[in-house]
């Protein structure tokens, strides 16, 4: 379902999907979100060789297209699926939820690190300060 989620480029569909993972996540045991992680970290993560062709595109050519392809190289897939879950219904709640999870398991693998570290970067551009709003009580 998660590649399926990632081919989707229609909103609603994405929707549907991402929330259909988040029903089955939250019936997984411990043992199988531990698995769900280390396989989202291996199959989403960077493909090296794609980095080292956009980094050969980029040294040989230093320009804004080269540099853009490099930095879609070096994300990989795992913050589309982490962004294209974040389409359902309480998306972000969910993911929140599913951080937690990872935490728990980062002392076990330290693979994981990598998949944390993309919640991380989301979590820091969505929940920018900025966005508050303060209000008097």
């Amino acid at each position: 379902m998660c590649d399926e989620l990632i081919s989707e480029d229609g909103v609603v569909s994405g929707i549907t999907i991402a929330r259909e993972i988040f029903i089955i996540y939250e019936k997984l045991s411990l043992e199988e979100k531990e698995k769900l992680f280390l396989i989202i970290n291996k199959r989403y993560g960077p493909d090296y060789s794609k980095i080292n062709r956009a980094c050969r595109d980029f040294i040989d050519n230093n320009n804004e297209i080269n540099l853009s392809n490099l930095n879609l190289a070096v994300e990989g897939k795992r913050q589309e699926l982490i962004r294209r879950l974040n389409l359902a219904p309480n998306g972000t709640q969910y993911l929140v939820k599913m951080r937690e999870d990872l935490l728990y398991f980062l002392d076990k693998d330290e693979k994981l690190q990598t998949l944390n570290n993309d919640f991380k970067h989301l979590f820091r551009s969505w929940f920018n300060p900025g966005f508050l709003k303060l209000v008097r009580i």
